[in-house]
């Protein structure tokens, strides 16, 4: 795997001696990558993520993993709110939403697969903490968006994917109260919550133009996330 150097000077150190523990995957949202790639350079965008992936799959580095890179923006997981200093982030070369959503080409994914396996093995990174841009920030991002093979990923190590079993169809806790366990910011509106949670693993909603409202389906998802992880309610 071929890695370019490009040295960005948007970063800095990470944050009270904080190590890095999630993996952030984005799209640019940019007409090009070169487009991109022009911000992530410009020293007054405040912008930049460690690697970003071609369409082809070529790979480039801005930002060295020890350091801080200015990618996840005002965010929250699990309680930490600063998101840059605990993470590696990757953008993938997309137009995204602005652009219809265009799919993923599979030498980006396969490129993906391999610098994002370095990464979790390098820094300990487990499974579900591998997160989207729209999972930290629920308010105000939607990448790396809903046509995202978080599936596919799933089966390559690279985040989690909910797998139902029969006691998951139990409703002993609020929807809202086994999201924010899961990791979702607390004072977020449900329908937020629930909106980016469904374009993360439930995906097939938006196609019925059914974001953002509540199925059975969403619930069972959840609890089996919860489940897969080992967090526990109550």
């Amino acid at each position: 795997m071929r890695i370019e150097k490009t040295p960005s000077k948007n970063f800095n150190d990470r944050y009270d001696g904080s190590s890095v523990q999630y993996l952030i995957l984005h799209y640019t949202g940019t007409p090009t990558g070169q487009d991109a790639d022009q911000v992530f350079m410009d020293e007054n965008s405040g912008l930049s993520p460690h690697y970003m992936i071609y369409e082809d799959g070529r790979i480039v580095q801005y930002v060295e993993e020890a350091k801080r890179a200015w990618h996840a923006g005002i965010g929250e997981w699990k309680g930490i709110g600063d998101m840059n200093s605990y993470s590696v982030g990757i953008e993938l070369a997309n137009a995204g939403h602005s652009g219809d959503l265009p799919d993923f080409p599979a030498k980006q994914i396969q490129a993906l697969i391999e610098l994002s396996k370095g990464i979790m093995e390098r820094h300990g990174i487990p499974p579900q903490n591998v997160l989207g841009h729209s999972d930290i920030a629920p308010w105000r991002k939607i990448d790396p968006g809903e046509n995202f093979p978080w599936k596919k990923l799933a089966r390559h190590g690279i985040g989690i994917w909910p797998e139902p079993v029969k006691k998951d169809h139990e409703f002993k806790y609020g929807l809202k109260e086994s999201l924010n366990a899961y990791g979702y910011c607390k004072a977020c509106e449900n329908v937020v919550l629930v909106r980016e949670f469904q374009r993360h693993f439930e995906p097939e909603v938006f196609g019925e133009n059914a974001e953002g409202q509540v199925t059975e389906r969403t619930h069972v998802l959840i609890n089996a996330l919860l489940r897969q992880t080992g967090i526990l309610l109550g």
